[in-house]
C-alpha cells in the first residue's frame, strides 16, 4: 500500500534501498541470498507519541509490531509527520538479516499526510495481522475514529 501511495502521488514518502546484490555468487546461492533479504515475519520495537489521536488509550511508548514485509519509509523531515519509529535497537523476537535490522533502525513505522482536507495514515505493518498483538490494533480503530483530530498543519 506505502508503494501505491508513494507511485500515485497521494504521499510522498523515500523508501530506504535495502537490496543488496551478491559481489560472488553461485546460481545455488540464490535461494538464500534471496530469503536473508526478506523480512519473514518477526516481532520489532517501535517507539510511539503516546500524545498522538491515533494511540490515544496505550500508556507505554514502546510498542511491538509484527513486520513481514521487506518495505522501509525513512522519516518525513516533519517530525510531527512520523508518530511512530522503530527504536534504535529493534528486533525483539525472529529473525532478520543483521543489515535489514540496521536498515529498520530509527526508521519510520507509521507516517501521516495530507491529501486535499484530508489525511493519509500510512501505517507500515498490518495492525490486526491475526488478532494477535492487542495494543496494535487499537491503531486502525484511532485512526477511523480520530484521524479528523490529526490538525492538518502538522502533517505537512
Amino acid at each position: 500500500a506505502l508503494l501505491f501511495l508513494n507511485s500515485k502521488e497521494f504521499l510522498k514518502l523515500e523508501f530506504v534501498n535495502s537490496k543488496r546484490k551478491p559481489s560472488d555468487a553461485t546460481y545455488e546461492d540464490q535461494l538464500v541470498f534471496s530469503r536473508a533479504e526478506h523480512i519473514p515475519g518477526t516481532i520489532f520495537e517501535t517507539i510511539i507519541d503516546i500524545t498522538h489521536p491515533l494511540f490515544w488509550g496505550l500508556t507505554d511508548k514502546h510498542l511491538p509490531v509484527f513486520k513481514d514485509n521487506d518495505v522501509i519509509v525513512k522519516p518525513q523531515e516533519n517530525v510531527y509527520a512520523n508518530p511512530s519509529h522503530y527504536s534504535s535497537k529493534p528486533l525483539l523476537s525472529g529473525l532478520v538479516n543483521s543489515v535489514k535490522e540496521k536498515d529498520l533502525r530509527n526508521n519510520a513505522n507509521i507516517t501521516v499526510g495530507n491529501l486535499g482536507r484530508g489525511h493519509i495514515i500510512a501505517i507500515n505493518e498490518d495492525t490486526n495481522f491475526r488478532g494477535q498483538f492487542y495494543g496494535t490494533n487499537k491503531i486502525l480503530a484511532n485512526a477511523i475514529f480520530f484521524g479528523s483530530l490529526i490538525k492538518s498543519s502538522i502533517s505537512r
